[in-house]
């Protein structure tokens, strides 16, 4: 007899400040997967604070340039900077998607939640003070991330 999978655990034992998932996020216009960055610092209890990362496009640079956000909200990643992201990505700190672990187990086992690994630490650090800057991110959010 196959033995069950509890998603909720494998998830719980695999998330960390870092990890990087790959899904479609059901709030989203594009219905695409995209790759999401967790930033709590405990993220196995409670909800999960996540960013997510974009291809870096002339539309982008318009909106970070011509926007009323601080530039330290917006990370670029450049090629050759990371492994899991080899093209110039882009991220918005100041969009921060919440989820339960319910949400991504679930995710997990329909088998739209990929696992990626976790994003270097410079990277991280880079986003988490782009979110601590941001002036539309709730203070309580910053305090679970910083």
């Amino acid at each position: 007899m196959l033995a069950m999978i509890d998603w909720e655990r494998k998830i719980r034992d695999l998330i960390r400040k870092g990890s990087v998932f790959y899904f479609p996020e059901d709030t989203f216009s594009k219905t695409y997967p995209h790759y999401f960055v967790v930033l709590n610092n405990n993220p196995a209890v409670g909800d999960i604070f996540m960013v997510s990362a974009k291809s870096f496009n002339a539309k982008d640079v318009c909106h970070f340039e011509n926007g009323n956000f601080p530039r330290e909200t917006f990370v670029d990643v450049v090629e050759g900077e990371s492994v899991i992201f080899s093209k110039l990505t882009l991220f918005d700190c100041n969009s921060v998607i919440s989820k339960s672990i319910v949400a991504l187990a679930g995710k997990m086992k329909e088998g739209a939640l990929q696992d990626k690994g976790y994003v270097e630490e410079e990277i991280l650090k880079k986003i988490c003070i782009g979110v601590g800057c941001s002036p539309v991110i709730e203070n309580d959010i910053k305090d679970k991330i910083c």
